[in-house]
């Protein structure tokens, strides 16, 4: 194991955008790769993804949390523009992965109470939930969104930014 992936060796809390990416990288043959990880520098998105898939491998333990899932399934259908049909296709064909990953629930009184706490009612509810089961369970979140990266950082939440930190760090 190399150096940069020690912080993920005990395991992840899990963002959607990486999620979305480590999906479409295999499905219909990588065809929506680009749609989907349009926020991602460079050109080697399969790359990315390849990193992903092997750190995703790895890991002891995946966590994400019934938000993450919610939007997994609606940034699918807006950035990818999948039917419903394609849609079902698609969490079928990805169920066994999401079924393999941990679920954490953090209910909405502690959501809320967290947001009103720390003054962070600019972080959605998906990240939200995602630094208070970091914050409970001493895990990093992998993500590629730099608003949740900051404010983490700023909760004393260790994040790591899929591209940056994963990708460059790792190949």
């Amino acid at each position: 194991m190399t150096l940069q992936l020690l912080p993920l060796h005990r395991g992840l809390v899990i963002d959607t955008g990486p999620l979305l990416i480590h999906a479409f990288s295999t499905f219909r043959g990588g065809r929506f790769l680009p749609d989907v990880a349009a926020d991602i520098p460079g050109q080697d998105l399969q790359g990315v993804a390849d990193s992903l898939g092997r750190v995703l491998k790895s890991a002891r333990r995946v966590v994400i949390t019934p938000e993450v899932l919610v939007e997994f399934q609606a940034l699918s259908q807006v950035r990818a523009g999948l039917d419903r049909d394609a849609t079902m296709e698609l969490l079928t064909f990805y169920s066994p992965v999401l079924t393999a990953i941990e679920e954490w629930y953090m209910p909405k009184d502690r959501l809320l109470k967290f947001k009103g706490d720390t003054n962070s009612w600019s972080l959605c509810f998906t990240d939200s939930s995602l630094v208070l089961t970091a914050r409970e369970l001493s895990l990093p979140i992998l993500t590629q969104d730099r608003e949740l990266r900051n404010r983490s950082e700023n909760l004393r939440v260790r994040t790591l930014h899929l591209y940056y930190d994963l990708y460059l760090g790792v190949v």
